[in-house]
């Protein structure tokens, strides 16, 4: 009896075998990856496949894109098995992969040491893992990575990752991507788009019937190294499970590490408690004298309204008795204006009183005997000088009009016939010369005076008498004229 293929079966002997169910991978697609550049499709038989090559050659570089897509990132090792007997040397890393590093160079002048690769500018690269069953089912695993511009920096690397339950097939499936995510999503809408790897594994793992990441470490391990080294530490790290009693373990040592910690916090409080103790007493006299203080602050707050205050008051007194004093001032103002008032009209009558009486005669007799006293001096002062003049000359002074008269007119036929005697010198100015009036020109301007014997004359004895004066000649007779600056002077 046959059943269909999706009826359900009551017979364990007519279920699939485990042996069927199992995943076997039989496909490995690689477009540019490392120095494999455009697209490589390696088939795998299901009995398993050999890499045979010489170094160099690209064995390595498909077992890592196998590892790329199954270990996580964190734990991944690309190219372990060849730098397993040599530690030193650069590592291989997903940008010289999609770059295509082929080579390290070696700059002489400069001394660095600059990566050679195949692809420059924005590139992508694909990887894909199909796995199949004995039943037919297929799992492709499929991961992308690009890098756009001319970065090679791990942190530029983009990637994204896609489980299909179906065959998938790069050139077909990819044909024409241009690095924009969402246009692919939308064209391949059956398969499943991760952006994480966690996520990714997970949904892997449970197609494919793999537990944990157990597995995967230990097909890493496998396939990128020579030799398995310490076979306790690969048994425990890599095919047994961790035993419960660790974790119980690692919980003891938290407790008691809290436990230790909370002892320890309770000693140092202790001792916080002693040290500190002294000090309440000081912040209890700190508080007391905050608190006066701040009494004293309110007290000082208040001390300038206060002062206004007391200021306003007396000042208010002081206004009063201003007012006070004012008011009898006033009084005693008006009657001393009263008094004032009826002193000049007394006052007025005695003036009028005195100039019926003859007062105005003699305020004229008195004027007249200040102006006669006036023209007095001023005789006296005049006839002081002739007196100098006199003595100068050596002549006495006449004591009629007429003497005085001829005395005068021998002085001017002296000073119209020139020098006869120098004048002693007498203390005035040193800046000013002088000379009798009877020589002054009668031209304003000695540029424009006529050219006659009477002026150059006068001019050669203005020339003689420099810094002299007449002392002889009366104040009223002489006249200053600018310093002579001839050098016989």
């Amino acid at each position: 009896m046959k059943h269909p293929d999706n009826a359900p079966t009551l017979f364990l002997s007519e279920l699939p075998t485990p042996r069927d169910e199992q995943f076997r991978m039989r496909r490995l697609q690689v477009f540019n990856w490392g120095t494999f550049t455009g697209l490589h499709d390696v088939p795998i038989a299901e009995r398993g496949f050999l890499f045979v090559g010489r170094s160099g050659s690209g064995k390595s570089t498909l077992l890592d894109a196998m590892s790329a897509l199954l270990v996580p990132p964190a734990l991944v090792d690309f190219n372990a098995a060849a730098r397993e007997a040599e530690r030193s040397g650069r590592d291989r890393s997903l940008v010289s992969y999609v770059r295509g590093a082929w080579a390290d160079q070696h700059d002489e002048d400069s001394g660095e040491v600059a990566t050679q690769y195949l692809r420059r500018g924005p590139v992508w690269s694909a990887l894909a893992l199909e796995y199949r069953n004995a039943l037919g089912r297929c799992v492709t695993l499929v991961r992308l990575l690009w890098i756009r511009g001319n970065s090679s920096t791990a942190a530029d690397v983009q990637k994204h990752f896609i489980v299909a339950e179906r065959p998938f097939d790069l050139a077909v499936e990819l044909e024409g991507f241009d690095l924009d995510l969402r246009r692919l999503k939308q064209r391949l809408a059956d398969v499943h788009h991760h952006d994480s790897f966690n996520a990714y594994a997970e949904r892997f793992r449970r197609l494919l019937g793999i537990g944990n990441d157990t597995a995967l470490r230990l097909l890493h391990k496998t396939q990128s190294a020579k030799n398995l080294g310490d076979l306790n530490h690969f048994l425990r790290d890599f095919m047994l499970e961790r035993p419960e009693t660790f974790a119980v373990a690692d919980r003891l040592v938290a407790e008691f590490a809290e436990l230790d910690e909370a002892h320890k916090a309770v000693v140092t409080a202790r001792e916080q408690i002693e040290t500190l103790r002294p000090a309440r007493a000081a912040h209890e006299r700190l508080l007391a004298v905050r608190r006066e203080r701040s009494e004293l602050d309110e007290l000082l707050a208040g001390m300038d309204g206060y002062r206004e205050r007391q200021r306003l008051r007396l000042l208010d007194a002081r206004l009063t008795e201003l007012d006070t004093l004012d008011r009898g001032l006033e009084g005693e103002e008006g009657r001393r204006l009263q008094s004032l008032e009826q002193h000049q009209r007394e006052l007025a009558e005695l003036q009028a009183r005195h100039r019926e009486q003859g007062g105005d005669r003699i305020e004229q007799l008195e004027s007249e005997r200040v102006d006669k006293s006036r023209d007095r001096d001023d005789c006296l002062r005049r006839r002081g000088g002739a007196e100098t003049a006199c003595r100068t000359l050596g002549w006495p002074l006449a004591g009629t009009p007429q003497g005085f008269a001829e005395q005068l007119a021998q002085a001017r036929s002296l000073l119209d016939a020139g020098p006869a005697r120098t004048p002693p010198p007498m203390p005035t100015s040193a800046c000013w010369n002088w000379v009798c009036r009877s020589s002054r020109p009668k031209t304003p301007s000695p540029a424009r005076a006529p050219r006659s014997p009477r002026w150059k004359r006068i001019r050669r004895t203005s020339r003689r008498i420099c810094r002299r004066c007449a002392a002889g000649c009366a104040p009223r007779w002489i006249w200053p004229i600018p310093r002579c600056r001839s050098p016989a002077s």
